[in-house]
């Protein structure tokens, strides 16, 4: 604070307990100048406790990370087939079932049309990101029920070899 009360612009977060656990609070203070004069400073809080008890789920157990990517088969046949709704419907299923394949310390995000990552933390073995991955696919190759029809779309997991081996299954 001698620093804002100084002039300068300053950041820092605070982080204090709370009967929920720890609460983390952002400021950032700004300095105003009227002709140039140091004239106080304008002060901004925000709430970062989510933010940071997300990052903590996300690191899981440690720093090791697989990353495994997968692609959908015979996606633009349901969506042409079946339509936009049916499509957006499978792609919701399909999370779904990931979400379910992998612990909560792990992340699945779609990246975009029918592609799909997930993020495992705490895995450093390649033996195990494609154990993770054999059960990923399994989950995604059950068929769906959309507008009353069996579709399987399956997926395709493209596999690295060697010191890639540790990042992608």
């Amino acid at each position: 604070m001698k620093q804002a009360f100084a002039g300068e612009a300053v950041e820092f977060v605070l982080d204090y307990p709370t009967p929920e656990g720890t609460t983390w609070l952002a400021l950032s203070c700004l300095p105003i100048k009227l002709d140039g004069v140091f004239d106080g400073f304008v002060g901004i809080s925000q709430d970062t406790t989510m933010q940071r008890r997300e990052q903590e789920r996300l690191q899981g157990e440690g720093d090791e990370l697989a990353l495994l990517y997968i692609d959908l088969d015979h996606f633009k046949a349901v969506n042409d087939t079946l339509g936009h709704a049916a499509g957006d419907q499978l792609l919701q299923g399909v999370a779904r079932r990931l979400q379910r394949a992998v612990r909560d310390t792990d992340l699945v995000c779609r990246l975009g049309g029918d592609e799909f990552a997930t993020l495992l933390t705490g895995v450093c073995d390649a033996a195990i990101a494609r154990s993770v991955g054999d059960k990923v696919l399994a989950a995604v190759g059950r068929p769906f029920e959309l507008e009353g029809q069996n579709r399987q779309v399956g997926g395709a997991a493209p596999c690295r070899h060697g010191a890639a081996d540790r990042l992608t299954g």
